[in-house]
């Protein structure tokens, strides 16, 4: 029963450590390279009018910023785009998700071992 309850535990650990750990930050290098090197699967886009989307399969071509908005391709110029934003890790993030799952694995442990314990 521990086996199974620490398996858990420490696979919830792992899940959470390597999924949660992004924050969206700006695009400062050029986009085509950025896109190509980094491939995210999401970009946010503030364009100069003011307008903001989420785009999927993002890439660049040529001069025109090209992904997946409401079901179907759109085909955004450069020019347009005021702001290109992408996932990235966050080292912050990571370090107190890791410490928080840390501690929470040490108190299970502490809590089996105990209740076992009282048991006998």
């Amino acid at each position: 029963m521990r086996t199974h309850m620490l398996r858990t535990v420490v696979g919830g650990l792992l899940i959470g450590t390597m999924t949660a750990c992004t924050s969206w930050r700006p695009v400062e290098a050029n986009p085509a390279t950025y896109l190509g090197t980094h491939m995210p699967e999401t970009v946010r886009v503030r364009l100069k009018d003011g307008s903001n989307l989420e785009l999927g399969r993002p890439n660049v071509v040529g001069d025109t910023l090209r992904g997946v908005y409401g079901g179907s391709y759109r085909y955004i110029p450069m020019s347009d785009v005021a702001q290109l934003t992408a996932q990235e890790p966050d080292m912050t993030k990571t370090i107190i998700v890791t410490t928080l799952g840390v501690l929470a694995l040490v108190g299970s442990v502490y809590l089996a071992i105990a209740s076992d314990r009282t048991s006998l």
